[in-house]
């Protein structure tokens, strides 16, 4: 369960807080906010900014395992977006992201990163699939891992699932 985020009151967002899990400090969660805006931008000049949002907030409080999986989506999407080289972007994702799961095993933002860097770097899709699995089983709504568990059933052969997949992520889109 957790609480939907929205850009304005007519708008629901994609991304949920866990309820129960607070970060120490106030500021943390406004640069979580301004992390994840940036990310939605999806556009090459916002990556770097999420990035760096990230990183603050990991800086006021370094064990607050959101901020940490919030930096490993970062880096993703400096692959996935070519701001960074895919093999240094998605080597700082890796590591940001099991250190998410580390200190909060729920995180479904987390396990989302980790299926990235297992599917599109290492090329270990079973391992990408338990992920992507984990976390829809987290959160059942996660866009990016409803997207991604589509593109790497595709890959397995089960298009017609992959489809399905993604097709449930414009089911849900406010029209």
């Amino acid at each position: 369960a957790g609480v939907t985020l929205r850009a304005s009151p007519a708008e629901p967002l994609s991304m949920k807080w866990p309820i129960g899990v607070l970060p120490a400090r106030p500021e943390v969660s406004e640069l979580i906010g301004r992390g994840r805006t940036c990310l939605m931008a999806a556009s090459r000049s916002e990556v770097p900014r999420a990035v760096e949002a990230f990183r603050c907030a990991i800086v006021i409080d370094p064990c607050y395992a959101a901020a940490h999986a919030g930096l490993a989506m970062a880096h993703c999407a400096e692959a996935d977006l070519r701001v960074t080289p895919p093999e240094v972007a998605y080597a700082s994702a890796r590591g940001a992201a099991l250190r998410a799961l580390a200190m909060e095993a729920t995180n479904a933002d987390a396990q989302v990163a980790l299926a990235t860097v297992l599917f599109l770097s290492d090329w270990n899709w079973n391992g990408a699939r338990r992920c992507l699995e984990r976390a829809l089983d987290l959160n059942a709504d996660h866009t990016e891992g409803r997207l991604l568990y589509g593109r790497l059933l595709e890959a397995l052969g089960y298009l017609a699932e992959g489809l399905a997949a993604k097709q449930r992520v414009l089911e849900r889109a406010p029209s």
